[in-house]
């Protein structure tokens, strides 16, 4: 009788874990079609969602299910979509995702990159507005800056090597231009970059410069490239070789070459200079 017994528990254990699996893959495709429908309705075209799954609550967070999209006519962009694991309503439109965000991002950086003939960039396109003046289309960046115009801004991130002889050379003239004081090697080189990345389309452009050791071209190069290839055009990238970072506001008030050094943010989070480098 026991052998009996013991096949019997195999076997309903078995059917359990299958009853389980069959349950979570149906669940999923009901989200996955769900999320769907969602972004059809919010956008006014099809989407396409992947890899549904649960995604466990950190520090007392709530769980919540997220899914990987992309818009069909432009697979290339990826972004992510979620909602409370406990909001059972089919047509809930509490979702987390930032689709426009990302399609605006994805749009400027093109055209920045252009105008810098550079892959080493990266923007954040920012606009205030009600989901019901969009809701049910998609809007271009272009259009999202006709729209939105007086209620959108800019800030364009690049970044820029130096090999660190020449850093070190000229170490005294990079802290002086966090602090707004700039060389006039700095302003012959700054002042025609800030007129090509001016635009009137926005209400405030803001300009990051990040300078890292040639040193750690290759891998900069990479990390920047492997964020575009996965769909992000909006990330922190790491720090190692960075030598020095400033952060300047508003380019679009700027009009004189001397003008430069005063709408530099001078704030220590926003400002950076590697000192400890000068001992290697």
């Amino acid at each position: 009788m026991k052998p009996k017994r013991d096949k019997l528990f195999v076997y309903g254990l078995i059917a359990l874990v299958l009853g389980v699996v069959l349950w979570y893959n149906v669940k999923m495709m009901l989200v996955k079609e769900q999320m769907e429908r969602y972004l059809r309705e919010k956008y006014g075209k099809e989407f396409v969602v992947t890899k549904v799954y649960y995604v466990y609550p950190y520090l007392g967070g709530s769980l919540e299910v997220e899914g990987l999209a992309y818009a069909k006519d432009d697979p290339d962009l990826k972004f992510e979509i979620a909602k409370s694991a406990s909001d059972n309503d089919p047509n809930t439109r509490a979702y987390s995702e930032g689709y426009n965000q990302d399609l605006w991002d994805k749009q400027k950086r093109e055209e920045i990159e252009r105008i810098l003939n550079s892959e080493l960039v990266w923007v954040g396109v920012s606009a205030y507005y009600d989901e019901e003046e969009v809701y049910g289309r998609t809007l271009s960046i272009s259009e999202a800056e006709e729209q939105f115009k007086g209620r959108i801004d800019l800030c364009v991130n690049c970044v820029l090597f130096l090999d660190l002889f020449t850093f070190k050379k000229e170490f005294s003239e990079y802290k002086n231009l966090l602090q707004g004081k700039l060389s006039k090697k700095q302003i012959e080189y700054l002042f025609p970059l800030i007129k090509k990345l001016k635009d009137i389309n926005y209400r405030r452009v803001n300009l990051v410069i990040e300078f890292y050791n040639e040193d750690k071209r290759n891998k900069v190069v990479n990390e920047i490239k492997r964020y575009f290839n996965q769909g992000k055009y909006q990330f922190y990238i790491s720090e190692e070789g960075l030598l020095c970072r400033i952060w300047i506001r508003d380019i679009n008030s700027i009009d004189k070459p001397e003008d430069i050094g005063s709408y530099i943010n001078t704030e220590i989070a926003d400002g950076y200079i590697n000192e400890e480098i000068l001992s290697k």
